[in-house]
């Protein structure tokens, strides 16, 4: 009887270091995958969401009758810096501008890197006063950022643009990047807020503009 509780305890002892080590090959397998899928939704550069991740988190996060923001952010002149200075350079201005706008967001506000130095931010239940609020401090927090060599010195230009959740997704994107490029053509360094057709406070007709401690009202752009 004695061989055969020590065979019993040699077997059940074999099996339970087997279960171990099947758990801990799945549980490694797991962990890679799941570091895949993140790496996969996430910019190399500057750790942010891609922008494939961003739609798609930005698609679920709009909600019917309830305000919401996307915010598109350009830097200005960035071939100029990339040119002068290297792209190495270009690269460090790049993270230190994602650091400083994850720094000035809020938790459950999606933050990405769009493609080159364009950046996109959804705001979620934001109105419009709040979103170009959020944008203007945005904008002032990269502007006095100061960048080895030479202290080299950066800006961003910012479109805005404000609705319900009920105004599809792409729209409030174009609508956002019509109001960048309305930055831009105003002399950059500057947020430009843009109205599309749901947005709230009754504004549908307003694009609302402000660089540096300047503010002015102006009719919607063509």
């Amino acid at each position: 009887w004695r061989t055969g509780i020590e065979q019993a305890t040699f077997l059940s002892g074999y099996a339970v270091t087997i279960i171990a080590t099947v758990s801990l090959i799945l549980l490694h397998r797991a962990g890679q995958e799941q570091q895949l899928r993140l790496l996969a939704g996430t910019d190399a550069l500057t750790g942010l969401l891609n922008r494939r991740s961003f739609l798609a988190s930005a698609a679920q996060a709009l909600e019917a009758n309830v305000p919401v923001a996307a915010l598109m952010l350009d830097l200005d002149h960035f071939k100029a810096i990339n040119d002068r200075y290297g792209h190495p350079v270009g690269d460090a201005v790049l993270r230190e501008v994602a650091a400083t706008l994850v720094a000035g967001l809020r938790r459950d506000d999606l933050l990405a890197r769009f493609g080159g130095e364009e950046f996109a931010v959804l705001l979620p239940h934001t109105g419009a006063q709040t979103a170009l609020a959020v944008a203007e401090r945005l904008r002032s927090a990269v502007a006095t950022q100061r960048s080895n060599p030479g202290e080299l010195r950066y800006t961003v230009s910012i479109g805005i643009a404000t609705a319900t959740g009920d105004a599809p997704l792409d729209v409030l994107i174009t609508e956002a990047d019509r109001a960048l490029y309305a930055a831009k053509r105003d002399g950059r360094n500057r947020c430009v807020l843009m109205a599309v057709p749901e947005l709230i406070d009754g504004t549908a007709d307003a694009h609302q503009s402000t660089g540096g401690n300047t503010s002015a009202q102006a009719g919607r752009l063509p």
